[in-house]
This record gives C-alpha cells, sequence and structure tokens, in this order.
C-alpha cells in the first residue's frame, strides 16, 4: 500500500544486471530485468530516469523511508604507471569493446574477468587472461569454473596464473611469476578486473534527513546478487 518512487541515474533500470548478462551465456540474466520493470509497471511505481540522486529530491518528495540502492563502482587499483596505460573497466569493455583494439590483457581472473576474458574472445579479440591465484574463477561453484575454462582455452586465451601484475609500463605489463619478472608485451589494451567498491556516499546524508533509510547490495558492501535481492526485501518488509 505504499507510494513508491524510483529514481534511476541512466536511462533505463537494471544496473548492473544488464551487464552481467552480457558474456555468453549468460542472457538469462536480462529476463530478470524485464520481470521486475514488468512488476513495477503492474504495482503503479513511479519511475524517474536520467535522474541522479541529490538532496533536492528529498525536498521534493518528502519521503517517510528511503532505500538506497546505488550499486558499486570499479575498483581502480593504485598501481605504477596506470596513468600512461590505456585502461578501460569492466563495464567499459561489456558495454562497448571496440575500442579496446585487437589485443586485449585482462587483470584479474576471479569469476568477472573470465567472463569478461569470455565475451571479448567471442568478438575476435586476441585475449590475455592475468590471474594471481593458482587458477580462474575460483569465486564460482565447481561446473561453471570448469565450463568457462574450457571456452576459453577453445577459444585459444592465454591464461596466466600465479602471476602477479608490478606495473604498467605503456603498452606493457611488467609481471612476476615463478621464473621472474618479464614484460607482457604488445598489449592495444588493458582491461581492469580487480573488485568493486560500494557507491555508498550518499548513505549518511539521507540517513541524516529520513528516520527510515536502508542501504542495500553493493551500496553497502559489494557481494552476491542474491544478497542484494533479500536485503532490499528485507528493508521493504520493515517500513
Amino acid at each position: 500500500g505504499h507510494r513508491v518512487t524510483l529514481y534511476e541515474a541512466r536511462d533505463q533500470t537494471g544496473g548492473q544486471f544488464l551487464l552481467a548478462a552480457v558474456p555468453p551465456h549468460k542472457e538469462v540474466l536480462k529476463e530478470l530485468v524485464l520481470y521486475l520493470r514488468g512488476q513495477l509497471d503492474r504495482l503503479g511505481v513511479k519511475t524517474v530516469l536520467n535522474r541522479p540522486f541529490d538532496p533536492g529530491i528529498l525536498d521534493q518528495e518528502r519521503p517517510d523511508a528511503v532505500i538506497v540502492a546505488t550499486g558499486a563502482r570499479p575498483a581502480v587499483p593504485e598501481m605504477e604507471g596506470i596513468g600512461g596505460a590505456k585502461v578501460f573497466n569492466v563495464w567499459e569493455a561489456l558495454s562497448d569493446p571496440g575500442p579496446l583494439g585487437e589485443r586485449v590483457l585482462v587483470l584479474g581472473g576471479g569469476g568477472v574477468g573470465a567472463e569478461v576474458a569470455d565475451f571479448l574472445s567471442e568478438k575476435g579479440k586476441k585475449v590475455t587472461l592475468v590471474e594471481m591465484r593458482e587458477g580462474i574463477a575460483l569465486d564460482l561453484v565447481a561446473h561453471l569454473q570448469h565450463y568457462l575454462n574450457l571456452r576459453l582455452k577453445n577459444k585459444g586465451v592465454e591464461i596466466l596464473t600465479s602471476t602477479k601484475a608490478l606495473r604498467f609500463e605503456g603498452n606493457a605489463l611488467r609481471v612476476e611469476d615463478a621464473r621472474g619478472e618479464r614484460n607482457l608485451t604488445g598489449v592495444d589494451a588493458f582491461v581492469i578486473s580487480l573488485g568493486s567498491a560500494p557507491n555508498g556516499e550518499l548513505a549518511e546524508g539521507v540517513k541524516k534527513r529520513v528516520s527510515q533509510a536502508w542501504v542495500v547490495g553493493d551500496a553497502a558492501q559489494p557481494r552476491e546478487v542474491m544478497e542484494a535481492l533479500l536485503e532490499a526485501e528485507e528493508a521493504a518488509v520493515k517500513i
């Protein structure tokens, strides 16, 4: 029975789910976005697009409760030489791979980095995937790890594990592995996949002005999608 208004900074709802649905065999995730959009329409939720949140919205709406679900942003490492390298984050790579060129090095071989490598190789890129741990996609369940590894190997993706990135040197990355230090050269672009940082800056200001305020999902702490959905539901039930 609540009157709900949803503010979204971009031109469509869905957030990171839309990007998560881009890699091969992940298209099914978009169905959840379409379902939730349908629910918004069915329940008469007012949706305001292309409107980043600002304090003026609180003055305009005078809400009884606010749920902050602003998500996360790609983390940027403090590495020597990164300012002089052609670096993209995973969102940029998934949204528009064209500017990356032909030879791409993905730094960070967790589940996200491995899926980005899968996507880029599907687009015809020559991909090198660098991971400091002993394997790739170790944060995924075993069967997803297995098939993702198979796809990458079948597509000719060069996988370098137990390899630590030291610094950027123009279009090269200085790394260290069991053989010592060396340069990975001839790279047109680097894609950084080293986790996320929460977009929680708005939360404190909102909490000072609205007695019922919750921060949910990646805006509180980047985690798995089911945790974000559960937190959002719990916040809604408490209102």
